[in-house]
């Protein structure tokens, strides 16, 4: 994203790209904003998403009060949603969101979810969410689909100028970031998984607390959150990764869990399922980076090892100072495009940036707090231009010699510089003044524990590679005094050796297929906006025919019927 946003930085403001009907199918029911260079006819079809467009506007026009809806029309699309807006005979308009359903896997429960949490937080945070204004989890309706209609928000996603703007309007905006990620951070919830309306869940779950123990001893907290305690409760966690087409088992466990062993458990079940299915058509790994039933066979040692260590990465965390050893909510995707500001009209330049409203709530998991303790992609730098210290430092230095620079590379620089100031400054900000975001990135553990669940989930996807580093890191950084004993796993010398190996081969591989993307300049899987399809697909056969194996580390990374991560 932030590549693609900083080679366009000298063409002025970014607009929102619509969609187009060149799409053969119905537009509304096609993905048709951009086309992919490999894998598109799949990447496609699980972007298709037909649903009765009548019975939507019916469902908009009853919960509205209105007697129309004039006109509708898909204003953004990617690849979990669909987005248009509905105008009404007085003039009003509101958003319908459909999702795709084949790539949520349980679109049902994640928007239910969604909703839930969408309300849980308009009523007890003070950042704005959009209203919704009907919902429906059901596929078999008279929509023939979920949907999720819900109030147009005035203003612009924050893409439109946050890596244009500069100096006051970012510290104010970066002000009001930090105190919205604060109070995300400061609701604890009993169990691990998602939010959800008392009624959309079984008995058995509606028995069950919403909130920690601590929230019920403190009388304002209860005082507050007090009506909630009758509408909401904790289930299934809606993070898609549980749910995608390979973890799609009826019954399995997805939660709400207890803490973070009963969670990896769950993960290891639902991904020895995964593996059961891939030795019964051993030609579907081709989708993924496992390259062997025999790498199947070390995936599910790895596994066992998971199992090992669950009990014990459970009782390491219970021993952690009680201000972070509670399960918080935070938006799932907090990037530029979900939080909305007003439009820059000249005399707002500050005020705009009081209130973000955010958007887009699919996915948000209730998680152990550590989990939620990194930096959010808004603030977040990713280019290699720049190097943002581990270090506490007050600014990061402008390089040496900028000034001897050509305008337009000084600029370019520049503006790398003014992204890893700002993630500099979130990460000073939580360190300074949130002692509990402090204490548990000090943690010996965390950056790894909370990468342990999607290492197991994509084990076959990824290849045992992720997952057998991940475990190695935590048995070298585990501190008996900060958990509680010895580590339960531990990896021979041999098999250090054997992964150092395999990691370089791995490591080569990667930079080379980065490197075939970048001057491509395609997104990882391989898509391309519509206008620039011809002239990256030249680009795309011209390096595909350069390509030497030996020399790369494997064969051409992009191929049809080969790895995406949409389609894996």
């Amino acid at each position: 994203m932030q590549r693609l946003l900083l080679k366009r930085l000298s063409s002025g403001p970014i607009q929102r790209r619509l969609v187009t009907s060149s799409c053969l199918q119905n537009p509304l029911f096609s993905y048709s904003t951009g086309r992919w260079l490999y894998n598109e006819k799949d990447q496609l079809a699980v972007r298709h998403v037909p649903f009765n467009v009548d019975a939507l506007k019916e469902a908009a026009c009853s919960a509205l009060g209105k007697s129309s809806c004039t006109s509708f029309e898909k204003i953004a699309e990617g690849s979990y949603n669909k987005v248009f807006r509905m105008y009404f005979e007085d003039g009003k308009t509101a958003i319908a969101r459909i999702p795709s359903l084949r790539l949520l896997g349980n679109a049902s429960m994640i928007t239910a979810s969604e909703v839930a949490t969408m309300e849980f937080m308009r009523l007890y945070r003070s950042f704005h969410i959009p209203l919704v204004y009907s919902w429906s989890k059901d596929l078999d309706g008279p929509v023939k689909s979920p949907y999720i209609i819900m109030e147009d928000i005035e203003g612009v996603p924050l893409l439109h100028d946050w890596y244009k703007i500069r100096g006051d309007p970012v510290r104010h905006a970066m002000r009001r970031f930090v105190t919205d990620v604060r109070q995300m951070l400061c609701i604890p919830f009993d169990q691990i998984g998602g939010l959800y309306f008392k009624e959309d869940l079984p008995p058995h779950l509606q028995e069950r607390p919403l909130f920690s123990p601590a929230l019920y001893q403190t009388e304002t907290a209860l005082k507050m959150f007090e009506p909630a305690i009758d509408r909401f409760r904790v289930g299934p966690i809606p993070d898609y990764t549980w749910w995608r087409t390979m973890h799609d088992e009826v019954g399995a466990d997805r939660g709400p869990w207890k803490d973070i062993g009963d969670m990896l458990i769950a993960a290891v079940n639902l991904e020895k399922s995964a593996i059961a299915k891939y030795r019964r058509n051993p030609s579907i790994l081709k989708k993924t980076e496992t390259t062997s039933l025999e790498e199947l066979d070390v995936l599910e040692g790895l596994l066992e090892k998971v199992v090992t260590l669950a009990p014990s990465l459970a009782l390491a965390l219970s021993n952690i100072p009680d201000f972070i050893n509670f399960n918080v909510a935070v938006h799932a995707d907090l990037g530029p495009n979900n939080a909305m500001v007003p439009a820059d009209n000249g005399t707002n330049t500050l005020s705009r940036f009081d209130q973000f409203t955010y958007i887009d709530w699919q996915g948000t998991s209730i998680l152990p707090f550590p989990f939620h303790c990194h930096i959010p992609e808004l603030v977040q730098y990713n280019g290699d231009i720049i190097k943002v210290p581990d270090e506490y430092i007050n600014q990061i230095p402008i390089p040496e010699g900028l000034d001897q620079l050509p305008e337009d590379q000084r600029e370019y620089i520049m503006a790398h510089h003014r992204l890893a100031t700002r993630e500099l400054a979130f990460k000073n900000a939580m360190l300074d003044n949130f002692h509990p975001w402090a204490a548990a990135n000090a943690h010996c553990l965390f950056p790894y524990i909370t990468q342990l669940p999607d290492r197991v989930l994509r084990g076959v996807t990824h290849g045992p590679i992720l997952l057998r580093e991940c475990l190695m890191r935590i048995s070298s950084e585990w501190d008996e005094e900060q958990c509680d004993g010895p580590c339960p796993i531990s990896f021979t010398e041999d098999e250090i050796a054997a992964h150092d190996r395999a990691a370089v081969f791995r490591h080569l591989y990667f930079v080379n297929t980065k490197t075939a993307q970048k001057r491509i300049d395609m997104d990882g899987d391989g898509w391309v906006p519509n206008e620039e399809y011809e002239e990256a697909r030249a680009r795309f056969e011209k390096y595909r025919e350069s390509w030497d194996p030996k020399v790369c580390g494997g064969p051409w990374p992009f191929q049809d019927g080969g790895y995406s991560y949409f389609l894996a």
